[in-house]
């Protein structure tokens, strides 16, 4: 159980320091040449996710970030490689988006072809089409009596 609570912690304060790097990359500082790289992501660490800068918290990001010594990753390193993450996700959502709409595009097509559902739509093909017809026929009285209106007050 220790285990498990131990990579969910990690797995945690990994997608944590994920955002905060995100957040440094948005600030659009020098981030990689920066000394101050892994300070800032530190401070984004806390703002956010309350996750506060003291000496068991640098140990618990270290082993987070599987580093076996107690040295941060080469932060330019370390950005490829949460770009290349968000880069993947958004790549599988786009995939898994264009799939459902492919699923909803054929779903349309079928149930434009079921047999069911053209007879059911009939009736309301048939009632809208009345309805055309009888504005179209209560527009030409109208255009006809006004007409005759005029030809009566020009006698």
């Amino acid at each position: 159980m220790d285990n498990f609570t131990a990579d969910m912690g990690n797995a945690i304060t990994r997608e944590a320091i994920k955002s905060a790097v995100i957040s440094e990359i948005k600030s659009n500082s020098p981030i990689a040449r920066s000394s101050d790289f892994w300070y800032n992501v530190s401070q984004e660490l806390e703002k956010d996710h309350n996750i506060a800068r003291n000496g068991a918290n640098i140990e618990k990001v270290c082993r987070a970030l599987r580093a076996n010594d107690d040295t941060l990753p080469d932060p330019r390193e370390y950005i490829i490689e949460v770009l290349q993450d968000h880069e993947a996700a958004a790549l599988a959502a786009r995939q898994a988006l264009d799939a459902q709409r492919e699923t909803l595009q054929y779903d349309s097509i079928e149930t434009a072809n079921d047999p069911t559902v053209r007879i059911a739509r009939q009736p309301l093909a048939l009632l809208e089409q009345q309805e055309t017809e009888q504005k179209a026929a209560k527009e030409a009285k109208e255009k006809d009596d006004s007409s005759s209106n005029n030809l009566a007050y020009r006698r």
